[in-house]
């Protein structure tokens, strides 16, 4: 109990601590920018140009000290492959594969990537691996013996955001950027600071830190004992939070079930047809909880013989609140869906956006089209998906009758 009460008084005392310093605004923070976000930052800042030279882009091969002519680079972003960054050249192509907020590798990931990209017959192939801090691939996605390969090459890199990029940035391209490009620099401006905010390192989180450690020493009368006391009891109060942490974690788990599972149940009762209804990684046996991070509600539709789903879906791990999204799972006929939705979107929700692209490329695994904007409430979501699953209904009728 101890624990937790000096813990609630350290909230209290960070909160009160936050009061006194300027206010803060940073546009990327609010739009909670995922790695395709970070992904499409990056390509935007490469790709400029003036005098047909891509002086951005130049001083990053330089750092990674890649030997290659910059003639024609073009640059894809969540292309149709699932690369993060794919950056072409004449003679060479970059891949770059963005973990900045720590997505799990897929099963052969990298190297699908590679020989993808292998296949259109470059000279020169270069794998850029970006996580927060530096870390590599699992073998899982980039095998042993072909990473070793890359090294020994000189063609792979594992990047770190907090080490080399947002050093690279502040003390490389900021000083080069012209007064005339406003634009340009007022992004990176914002881009380094969200980086900055991302590791603790805002002159504020910095001072911030200094008051709160002044704080925790106060509070665990840890003023005149040794250094290693100081330690020990130390990390046993971390000890006691993490448990805290875990505890809290469980019961924010336990009320997102309850929240889906009641959600399939209503499903259920207003669309009557479990083949209909979609309740993926949900436990078996009656075991409450989930096999993944990302349990999902929510119906399956049919158009022209070809299966859509327009779902419900958190990823628990990040505690935001859930989003809806429609989906077509892997099929070559991808194009047929999306142009009922296009079609019909402005009818079923005028709130739909087109998430990612749409392309035709025979190796598509699985197509994204239209989500709910931003995160829901868990209250308010149900009502949204139960509203935009009549008005598909009611459009898909409306198809057939025409047909």
């Amino acid at each position: 109990m101890t624990d937790i009460v000096i813990t609630k008084r350290l909230i209290e005392k960070h909160k009160e601590a936050m009061k006194s310093y300027p206010y803060n605004i940073n546009i990327i923070d609010e739009l909670h920018a995922d790695e395709n976000a970070h992904s499409r930052i990056l390509m935007k800042l490469l790709q400029f140009n003036e005098d047909k030279s891509f002086p951005i882009l130049d001083s990053f091969l330089k750092e990674l000290e890649i030997n290659e002519n910059i003639t024609n680079p073009e640059f894809t972003s969540d292309s149709s492959d699932r690369i993060d960054l794919l950056i072409k050249d004449e003679k060479y192509a970059i891949i770059v594969e963005n973990k900045i907020h720590d997505a799990i590798d897929q099963e052969n990931q990298l190297n699908r990537y590679i020989e993808e990209v292998e296949r259109k017959g470059f000279d020169s192939l270069y794998i850029i691996y970006l996580t927060k801090d530096g870390r590599e691939p699992t073998n899982g996605s980039l095998s042993e013996e072909r990473k070793r390969r890359l090294k020994i090459e000189g063609r792979f890199y594992s990047l770190s955001y907090k080490d080399n990029i947002l050093p690279w940035m502040e003390e490389r391209i900021l000083p080069i950027c012209r007064i005339e490009e406003e634009n340009l620099s007022s992004a990176l401006r914002q881009y380094i600071d969200h980086l900055k905010g991302l590791f603790m390192e805002r002159k504020i989180d910095k001072e911030l830190n200094e008051t709160m450690e002044k704080h925790i020493i106060e509070e665990l009368k840890l003023e005149n004992i040794t250094s290693e006391d100081k330690i020990k009891y130390l990390q046993k109060f971390m000890n006691e939070i993490t448990k805290l942490h875990t505890i809290a974690d469980n019961i924010c788990r336990e009320e997102i079930y309850q929240y889906f599972s009641q959600w399939k149940l209503e499903l259920q009762n207003k669309f009557g047809n479990q083949k209909n209804i979609i309740e993926d990684n949900f436990l078996e046996n009656g075991i409450k909880g989930f096999t993944n991070e990302y349990p999902r509600v929510g119906i399956k539709f049919v158009y022209k013989g070809l299966m859509f789903v327009c779902i419900i879906e958190t990823r628990m791990s990040d505690y935001k609140n859930p989003y809806i999204v429609f989906w077509a799972p892997g099929h070559k006929k991808h194009k047929i869906i999306k142009e009922f939705l296009e079609n019909s979107i402005v009818t079923i929700d005028k709130n739909l956006r087109i998430n990612k692209k749409f392309n035709t490329e025979e190796n598509e695994i699985q197509g994204w089209f239209y989500t709910y904007p931003l995160y829901r409430k868990y209250d308010d979501i149900f009502n949204i998906l139960i509203n935009i699953c009549n008005n598909t209904i009611k459009e898909l009728e409306k198809n057939k009758t025409n047909s």
